[in-house]
């Protein structure tokens, strides 16, 4: 294994590692080892989508000789994932919005301070807080912190 590809695994849990393995194996339908032209084609078309020839070979493109192979396919998506940080430092950061364990934290207040630290792409945060927030009662909208925590580390 090249110094590129551990650095690539490094950077996932093993859970996270097995989980790719899999989605891996889904779209390596013949089992040869690497995801081909074909193998995406026939990915597509299998979810519906037009398999058209100048999108898979995009998709391709960063691959050498037009296929990954397994740490191709997890240095690829690392550069589309970026680094995570870990389940648990994630958890600690959200404690200093909240005081439970489910970490539920005010969703203004959070999108607020996200914003003022310079968070990048206001419209990637809309969509976050939008899926794990929920309208109390009393009118307020809280970020459920824990179920965000739990999606991203499985």
């Amino acid at each position: 294994m090249n110094k590129s590809s551990s650095v690539t695994f490094s950077q996932f849990t093993q859970e996270q590692i097995k989980k790719m393995q899999e989605a891996f194996q889904l779209i390596d339908d013949d089992g040869d080892g690497m995801i081909s032209e074909s193998n995406l084609a026939k990915m597509l078309r299998g979810l519906g989508k037009p398999d058209n020839k100048e999108d898979v070979e995009q998709m391709l493109s960063l691959a050498p000789d037009e296929t990954l192979t397994f740490p191709a396919y997890l240095s690829l998506m690392s550069e589309c994932m970026g680094e995570m940080p870990d389940p648990t430092e994630i958890r600690e950061a959200l404690k200093a919005f909240s005081d439970n364990e489910e970490l539920l934290c005010d969703s203004a207040e959070l999108e607020q301070c996200l914003k003022d630290v310079g968070l990048e792409d206001p419209a990637k945060l809309d969509r976050v807080l939008a899926h794990f927030s929920a309208k109390q009662v009393s009118g307020r909208r809280v970020f459920k912190g824990e179920k965000f925590v739990q999606s991203i580390s499985e």
